[in-house]
């Protein structure tokens, strides 16, 4: 219940300086980041595919524009996720792809079964980030 009256207390002090034209408003810890209203209105929060983490949660974009949409469809590769890829299309054979595996000038993804969750990953459908498991 404190940490609830002084969210209250912080608000109001808030809305009482923003009255008087001052722009302000509360200092959030992580958690308090994740419920604010207007960041959840503007959806700046998405949650996206990630090779690693099955998915993963990025920060949106500060500008909206009408016509010139944002964001982001995926994480990204893991390190070396594409390097053999790269490399073939760059034009080399695979003896040269070998040797410089081998020699450390280039390298792969070292463990591409390796699934990971962010600690905060449940908490995704809680926020609205993602549909929850009733809505699939």
């Amino acid at each position: 219940a404190n940490e609830q009256q002084a969210a209250a207390v912080l608000e109001e002090a808030a809305e009482v300086l923003q009255r008087a034209g001052v722009a302000a408003h509360p200092v959030h810890d992580h958690g308090a980041v994740l419920r604010d209203p207007q960041i959840l209105d503007r959806g700046w929060f998405e949650v996206k595919p990630s090779t690693r983490m099955g998915r993963d949660l990025f920060s949106g974009h500060a500008l909206r524009l009408s016509e010139s949409p944002t964001g982001v469809d995926w994480a990204g590769p893991n390190m070396g996720e594409h390097t053999i890829d790269l490399l073939t299309e760059l034009g080399y054979e695979t003896e040269g792809i070998d040797r410089l595996l081998e020699s450390g000038a280039a390298f792969v993804d070292s463990r591409p079964e390796l699934k990971l969750q962010r600690p905060f990953d449940s908490f995704y459908e809680a926020l609205g980030l993602v549909p929850s498991e009733v809505d699939r």
